[in-house]
């Protein structure tokens, strides 16, 4: 069985992959997939995760044509959901949870989380 940090590899170069233009969408996907769940572990949550979360080749509003992560039932990239994130305020739940967080910490956390996405997202055109 591979330890925490090759399966933590195995995830990071499949996301790293996701650049890679010429590559075929299906197996990226499915090596992300794979890579995820060998590092997260195959629970109901994270199975159910690897069922909604794909590699998907979009047009955006701009017309051009966009690779990244999206919703398996959606045109909609994870960064394009992230980035709406950044314009909420922080919910009332997790100020309950986490007293200590600010506001600013909240559009830290949104803009830190859509600079992620944003990584294995490319312009195709």
């Amino acid at each position: 069985m591979p330890d925490k940090d090759e399966t933590k590899d195995r995830l990071l170069n499949a996301l790293v992959a996701f650049a890679d233009a010429a590559r075929d969408e299906r197996t990226l996907s499915q090596q992300f997939r794979n890579a995820f769940l060998a590092h997260c572990s195959e629970t109901p949550d994270n199975l159910a995760c690897m069922d909604r979360v794909s590699l998907r080749t979009v047009t955006d509003t701009t017309g051009s044509t966009v690779r990244g992560l999206a919703l398996s039932d959606s045109e909609e990239l994870l960064v394009e959901v992230a980035w709406r994130l950044e314009d909420l305020s922080m919910p009332e739940e997790l100020k309950a949870q986490f007293p200590h967080l600010t506001e600013e910490d909240w559009d830290a956390f949104t803009r830190l989380t859509t600079v992620l996405f944003g990584l294995v997202s490319c312009r195709e055109s």
